[in-house]
């Protein structure tokens, strides 16, 4: 099924209770990939009672049955009340979506950079730890570490992306620019990460004996990055 179809079912399931309908993540941006992109959609709604949503729970399983994630039910007062709780989410959101039904509910998003800053730096320092953790369970499986590798690092762009926009940088439209510009403002190697990319692009393929340096590299580069977030201090409005 495709979004614009889920969002027309929808409709017709809720009419004029349903407010919006928005596909965002790197579907709706350049770095859309048939294999690695997800749909993710946002239905704003008047009302999220458990009432509400098992009028379309039906649907949602189906759509979920097809690979996509959960859609994310939301009302236009929870979006107005969580913007400065999740500002990495809704500013990229912002940058990186398409409205599929009314209005769209992310044209007025404004926030403060330290609110982005924290944020930047409790789930960098937070996926820190659980990067470790894993690699712990895993290990000494090369194969795991593989496919973890490949999983993990796509969450980390929009943290990329967030501490872009703490330096007042624009921000590029595909990862392998968002890189690019962090290591010139950083002057971090991001070269785990490129590998990472291409792997997924299907134009590199990553040996046995790669696999632990590339695991060592991307957890170093992570740390640096978190390290680095955490010298930022500033209470400007974005």
């Amino acid at each position: 099924m495709k979004p614009e179809e889920m969002a027309e079912k929808l409709k017709g399931i809720y009419g004029t209770e349903l407010q919006s309908v928005v596909l965002y993540g790197s579907a709706a941006g350049p770095d859309f990939h048939h294999r690695h992109s997800d749909f993710n959609l946002m239905v704003v709604l008047n009302e999220t009672s458990l009432s509400v949503l098992a009028r379309s729970v039906d649907l949602c399983q189906k759509w979920m049955r097809e690979g996509n994630p959960a859609p994310l039910f939301v009302t236009s007062s929870y979006l107005v009340s969580s913007f400065d709780v999740f500002p990495i989410e809704f500013f990229d959101m912002k940058e990186r979506h398409r409205v599929l039904y009314g209005q769209d509910p992310l044209s007025s998003l404004t926030l403060s950079r330290e609110f982005l800053r924290l944020q930047c730096e409790s789930e960098l320092k937070g996926k820190l730890i659980a990067l470790r953790t894993e690699w712990i369970r895993l290990y000494p499986s090369k194969r795991k570490i593989k496919k973890f590798l490949l999983k993990s690092s796509s969450s980390f762009f929009a943290l990329f992306r967030g501490l872009l926009r703490l330096m007042g940088e624009s921000i590029p439209p595909t990862k392998r620019e968002v890189l690019g510009r962090l290591q010139q403002r950083t002057t971090l190697s991001m070269t785990s990460f490129e590998i990472i990319l291409e792997v997924l692009a299907g134009n590199k393929k990553l040996s046995r004996t790669e696999i632990m340096p590339l695991m060592e590299d991307y957890l170093t580069t992570v740390e640096k990055v978190a390290t680095f977030v955490d010298t930022i201090d500033t209470k400007e409005k974005l």
